[in-house]
């Protein structure tokens, strides 16, 4: 009998948009906490996407662009290994 969940499985495309959620918020100097408030949701529900386990619907990630004063394309396009060499 398989006992594995479901919901904790984590997709790839999520894990990468997840990583850039944490980057760029990291970056603009918020915790996950002010994050939520500032995006009216919780920080566990950041966490999950972050942690790549739940995905970035669109209404959310035009609330985080605006909040980062950014493109939802420039968020959706971010190159991780291009910011690592830059630094």
């Amino acid at each position: 009998m398989n006992t594995t969940k479901a919901s904790t499985a984590k997709n790839p495309e999520f894990e990468r948009i997840g990583r850039t959620i944490y980057t760029l918020r990291e970056r603009y100097g918020f915790s996950q906490k002010q994050f939520a408030a500032e995006l009216d949701i919780s920080r566990s529900y950041i966490s999950l996407i972050e942690g790549g386990f739940k995905p970035l619907p669109d209404r959310l990630l035009s609330k985080m662009a605006d909040l980062l004063e950014i493109t939802p394309l420039a968020i959706k396009r971010f190159d991780h290994e291009e910011m690592a060499l830059a630094a």
